[in-house]
């Protein structure tokens, strides 16, 4: 298996690998929030807007 022997190699917990990937995880969640959901809902209002003003 790959992914024990690249932990001792690198002397990283399992636990530890663990944590980091729910955190990155996370944090993609995080800027999907933050950036596109509101970024798309601009765009959708503006569109809307612009096909109303024609």
């Amino acid at each position: 298996m790959a992914l024990p022997s690249l932990n001792l190699l690198l002397d990283v917990s399992l636990e530890a690998s663990r944590l980091s990937a729910e955190a990155m995880v996370g944090s993609f969640f995080a800027a999907a929030f933050v950036i596109v959901i509101p970024a798309a809902g601009i765009l959708i209002w503006v569109s809307q807007k612009d096909a109303l003003t024609r």
